[in-house]
């Protein structure tokens, strides 16, 4: 689980930004380019967690052995791994969620009247001379992915919480692990996901797509 390979110099952008529109704008961007690195850790803390406890649960144990504890023999251990692995699973899911929205504001406050917005990173307008970022933000939340993270964390924060739940695979063809629930949000059904495998390569994607809008920035704003 990586950010990105590549780089993206936040003080480049800072020291550009301030030269263009003043120290106080170049300030208040500083604070949110800090507080998207600051989201990408926490996203990363519950993922790690996440995986440490799910292992908690699997390690060891065949799925007969599992599947005993689940059903009989020792309910309160398993419950509560599950209450903290749900924590986390769902913390990790917010903090990517909320990524977009804060780097809309770092988009808004480096081009400053190049762009326009109602404060939600999808409805970002941008003027012509800006346009190479459309395909960038596209890249961002444009995709399956970003559209299914999105739901999750609309519908568990509007209607009722998708869970994940701990699936204990009595067969043996397929890996003992949490899987989010299904659930359906705006007429889109959406089946059960595995919940380790969507975290890390949302977080690896979503990585990777800040840095390309980053260093974009950076050449706009030199």
């Amino acid at each position: 689980m990586t950010v990105s390979n590549d780089t993206w110099d936040l003080r480049e952008l800072r020291t550009n930004v301030g030269q263009r529109y003043g120290e106080k704008q170049e300030l208040e961007l500083w604070e949110i380019l800090q507080s998207i690195f600051f989201r990408l850790k926490h996203a990363r803390f519950h993922i790690e967690e996440f995986e440490r406890l799910e292992d908690e649960v699997v390690s060891g144990r065949s799925s007969i052995e599992i599947a005993k504890e689940i059903f009989r023999f020792h309910e309160t251990r398993i419950s509560e791994i599950s209450v903290k692995a749900t924590a986390h699973a769902l913390g990790a899911v917010q903090a990517l969620h909320s990524l977009s929205d804060i780097l809309g504001s770092a988009i808004m406050l480096s081009l400053n009247n190049g762009v326009s917005w109602k404060g939600y990173f999808h409805d970002i307008k941008l003027s012509a001379p800006h346009l190479s970022l459309a395909p960038l933000i596209d890249e961002l939340n444009g995709n399956a992915s970003f559209i299914y993270l999105a739901d999750l964390t609309n519908r568990s924060k509007h209607r009722t919480v998708v869970q994940p739940r701990f699936q204990a695979d009595l067969t043996g063809g397929e890996r003992n692990r949490y899987d989010f629930v299904a659930f359906e949000h705006k007429g889109r059904v959406y089946g059960p996901k595995e919940v380790k495998t969507f975290l890390i390569n949302e977080y690896d994607r979503q990585g990777i797509a800040i840095f390309r809008i980053g260093n974009e920035l950076n050449r706009l704003t030199r």
